[in-house]
C-alpha cells in the first residue's frame, strides 16, 4: 500500500468512545478502504496536548462543546477551509445532523421534539415496567454503566439541553444560548406520578423541545405527558428519537441506539468517511454559517 493511499486521523481522548472508535475502524478499515478509496490509520492518540491539531478537519462528539461554541467552530472552519463534523454529538447512532443538513436542508424545521437521553428513558422506563422508585433505577442504571457516578447531567435534563440546542442552532442559523433556555429533569418524578399519568391513557418522558416558528427560536428541556398515540411515548429503555415538523415535508420519526461507544463509534467513523471523500474531492463541508444569538 502505498502512502498517498493513507489518511492519517489523530485521536483525541482514548476513553468508551475513544477506544470505541479505534476498535471499529481497525476492524472495519477494508469496508472504509473499498467505500471512499483512502485507507485511515490512526497517527497519534492524545489526550490532553491539543496543540498539533489546528487547521486540520474535526469531528467531534463533544455535545457541549458543540452546544456552547457551534457559531465560533463554524466560523474557524469556514476560515481555514477546514471540515467540522459532530453527527455523534446529537443522538449517537442516530442518523440526525446529516439528514437536518441534507435530505431536510430544502425544508423549513418548524418544531423537533425529542428523547434525547438514553440514561434518563431507562430509569423512567424501569419506574413505570418494574414499579421501582427512582432512587433504585437510577442506581441500577449506574451499575449496568448507562449513568455516570455523577449523573446531574443526564438526570436534571442539561444532556438532553446540549444536543437539541445543536439541532435547533443549525436549523435556524441562530446560536441559541444555554442560559436562555430553561431546563429541568426527572428527580422529581414519582411512581405516583407515572401510574397517573398511564391510567389516563398518557405517558411521562423526559422531552427536549425546540419552537421555530417565531421570531427568536426557543428551546426547552422538561418532562412531559405524552398520549400512547404519540411516537415518542413508545420509546422505550436507552432508545432516542427525534420528532421533526417541517413544510414541505410535515412529520418525520428518527429513532435508533441514541447511546454506548458502538453508537457512538459508528457516528464517528461515518463522519469520518465523509471527511476522506471531501478531501480528495477537494472541497470542505463545514455547516452553514450559525450566527450569533439574538
Amino acid at each position: 500500500m502505498s502512502s498517498s493511499q493513507l489518511i492519517r486521523v489523530g485521536l483525541l481522548g482514548f476513553g468508551t468512545v475513544g477506544k470505541a472508535v479505534h476498535q471499529s475502524l481497525e476492524e472495519n478499515r477494508d469496508l472504509i478502504e473499498a467505500r471512499c478509496g483512502r485507507t485511515p490509520v490512526i497517527a497519534q492518540i492524545a489526550v490532553n496536548d491539543l496543540s498539533k491539531d489546528r487547521g486540520a478537519s474535526v469531528v467531534t462528539a463533544n455535545k457541549e462543546l458543540v452546544a456552547k461554541k457551534l457559531s465560533r467552530l463554524t466560523e474557524l472552519a469556514m476560515a481555514r477551509k477546514a471540515d467540522l463534523r459532530f453527527e455523534a454529538a446529537v443522538g449517537a447512532g442516530i442518523p440526525i445532523i446529516q439528514p437536518l443538513m441534507h435530505e431536510l436542508g430544502g425544508c423549513r424545521i418548524k418544531k423537533m421534539k425529542g428523547i434525547l437521553n438514553g440514561t434518563t428513558n431507562h430509569i423512567l422506563t424501569e419506574m413505570r415496567t418494574r414499579g421501582v422508585p427512582f432512587d433504585e433505577a437510577l442506581e441500577e442504571a449506574q451499575m449496568l454503566g448507562y449513568a455516570e457516578a455523577d449523573p446531574t447531567s443526564d438526570v436534571d435534563g442539561f444532556d438532553a439541553l446540549y444536543k437539541i440546542i445543536i439541532a435547533a442552532s443549525l436549523t435556524s442559523g441562530t446560536q441559541i444560548e444555554l442560559d436562555a433556555s430553561p431546563c429541568s429533569g426527572i428527580r422529581d418524578i414519582s411512581l405516583a406520578d407515572i401510574n397517573h399519568e398511564e391510567g389516563l391513557g398518557r405517558r411521562l418522558k423526559l422531552i427536549a423541545e425546540a419552537d421555530l416558528t417565531g421570531d427568536a427560536p426557543s428551546v426547552t428541556v422538561g418532562v412531559q405527558s405524552l398520549l400512547h398515540s404519540h411516537p415518542l411515548s413508545q420509546i422505550e429503555g436507552t432508545e432516542n428519537a427525534l420528532w421533526i415538523e417541517a413544510d414541505p415535508l410535515g412529520e418525520v420519526t428518527l429513532s435508533g441506539p441514541g447511546a454506548g461507544g458502538g453508537a457512538t463509534a459508528s457516528a464517528v467513523l461515518g463522519d469520518l468517511v465523509e471527511v476522506v471523500r471531501t478531501i480528495d474531492q477537494g472541497c470542505v463541508s463545514p455547516p452553514w454559517p450559525i450566527a450569533p444569538s439574538f
